[in-house]
């Protein structure tokens, strides 16, 4: 299976690059292999010989040995933009996610891990724009990653992973406990991540998690969950996802009368804020303190600096 996908993989690459060299299809194969057979490698249906693989890197000026490298290379370079585009839309930061959706086509795409995960985040997109309802997107989520079948493994991609996170905004999903159990145990080693131990996802499933263990009203778990991802983050000098962690924990403190530490926590989401520089990821947080905790975030930062000066 993974020398299948391989395969179909790097036969996307050369059809990336064989159109922008303008070679058609029928030149690009000609005395190789017959158009029938290369559409059967396109699609992973036949292994390519060793030779035929050499003549169809030679035919678009490249040398396997180069081609193999490049393909990785190309590889790397097209997940650092999908991340980068997941990242954007994550964090309503929409005018960055317009500028990156031009630049990436979803049929260029060679990882299909990638192409996975653009498709979720179309999902989200039109989630977002309401041109789509949760309801709808639950049930398109679910499909994407055939989720019956996959919430039963012990190893999962980087990819299927942030999808399962994002189950945790659907109510009406009923396998968010066991979810959250998965999610632990990636945060313990029990689970393994195909693509290793991100710190970004790490944070990331942390944040959820805490978002999960407060909607159950479980508020040490809250408190836990944050502090843990705030420890990685400092250690990594990262400051991805801070503000949602120190708003979590305010609102844990909030349930649980801790006045002290909630206003040390939403002192210290008002500088992730600042440091964020991003207005409309401003106004979101400000809002779901003033709706969750009654504070105005401007007016209580005010205060705080009158009262510690």
């Amino acid at each position: 299976m993974e020398n299948e996908k391989k395969s179909i993989e790097f036969f996307r690459y050369l059809e990336k690059i064989r159109a922008s060299r303008n070679i058609s299809q029928e030149i690009f194969t000609d005395d190789i292999v017959s158009m029938r057979q290369y559409r059967r490698y396109l699609n992973g249906e036949s292994t390519v010989s060793h030779d035929a693989l050499i003549s169809l890197c030679n035919r678009i000026g490249l040398k396997l040995e180069y081609a193999l490298l490049d393909f990785e290379s190309d590889k790397l370079k097209e997940t650092q933009e999908i991340n980068h585009l997941y990242n954007s839309v994550v964090n309503y930061d929409f005018s960055d996610a317009k500028e990156q959706l031009k630049k990436i086509n979803r049929n260029s795409l060679i990882d299909n891990s990638n192409r996975l995960l653009f498709d979720h985040i179309s999902n989200l997109i039109l989630l977002f724009n309401k041109k789509n309802t949760i309801e709808q997107t639950f049930e398109k989520t679910k499909k994407l990653i055939n989720l019956e079948t996959t919430i039963e493994n012990t190893t999962f991609t980087n990819t299927e992973l942030l999808i399962l996170i994002s189950l945790f905004q659907f109510d009406n999903c009923k396998n968010l406990d066991l979810i959250a159990i998965k999610l632990k145990g990636y945060i313990n080693n029990e689970i393994k991540i195909i693509s290793g131990h991100n710190i970004k996802t790490v944070v990331l499933v942390l944040q959820q998690l805490s978002k999960y263990y407060g909607s159950n009203s479980h508020f040490s778990e809250v408190i836990a969950c944050c502090d843990t991802a705030i420890k990685y983050s400092n250690k990594m000098f990262s400051f991805y996802l801070l503000e949602y962690l120190y708003f979590y924990k305010a609102l844990a403190y909030y349930e649980l009368q801790n006045q002290s530490n909630l206003e040390d926590s939403l002192y210290h989401c008002y500088v992730a804020l600042e440091i964020s520089n991003n207005n409309q990821k401003k106004r979101k947080i400000a809002n779901l303190i003033k709706d969750y905790i009654k504070i105005d975030l401007d007016k209580f930062i005010k205060a705080y600096y009158i009262n510690n000066s």
